[in-house]
């Protein structure tokens, strides 16, 4: 589908949806964790979409994308939304993915020099890393330390966020073994 085409189709399903609700929309965000491919075809998206509609946009941007603008580029649009969460690499043991603050402080020295107005959309939510034998499995949604506790097959071990499944455990539709490991990823106030 050419860039062309999809802002077409984005169009005409975004006035779908106001009909249908009887809406008005005046800004539309787009969230896009573009790369060196493509981002040209992502920007070419953002004008043709832009061309066909009088919306406010507005692009997620990360923190990557900040600190390397020079070479990811800037989206064409009104402002930026920097998502201050998923700074890490999902680990079975490691920081924590959402927010690690050591990780956070290596790309705020260059916040001043993005030339695209931001505002910030901090973590609000926590999951659950589920591994065996070292190797990640799935997250679980908005599993936190307090429901954690409650459930009764798993032990807190020494590391303060990992918990060990006791025994074979069905929870939201997933099973866990005796000896998998639930790390719980949370952020607090």
């Amino acid at each position: 589908v050419s860039a062309e085409l999809l802002a077409e189709k984005l169009s005409k399903y975004i006035a779908q949806i106001n009909h249908t609700y009887n809406l008005t929309v005046k800004e539309v965000q787009l969230d896009c964790d573009w790369s060196l491919r493509s981002k040209e075809r992502y920007f070419d998206f953002i004008k043709y979409f832009r061309a066909q509609n009088s919306y406010q946009l507005s692009a997620t941007i990360r923190l990557h994308q900040v600190k390397y603008h020079d070479r990811t580029g800037i989206p064409p649009v009104d402002y930026g939304v920097l998502m201050y969460y998923n700074m890490g690499r999902i680990t079975a043991t490691g920081a924590n993915s959402i927010y690690d603050r050591s990780t956070a402080l290596r790309y705020l020295g260059k916040l001043r020099e993005y030339p695209l107005p931001l505002d910030i959309a901090l973590p609000m939510f926590a999951w659950g890393v589920h591994s065996a034998d070292g190797q990640v499995l799935n997250l679980v949604g908005g599993l936190t330390h307090a429901e954690a506790q409650a459930i009764s097959t798993l032990v807190h071990t020494d590391a303060s966020d990992i918990y060990k499944v006791a025994e074979q455990t069905y929870y939201k539709g997933r099973v866990w073994q005796a000896g998998d490991l639930i790390k719980i990823e949370e952020v607090s106030d």
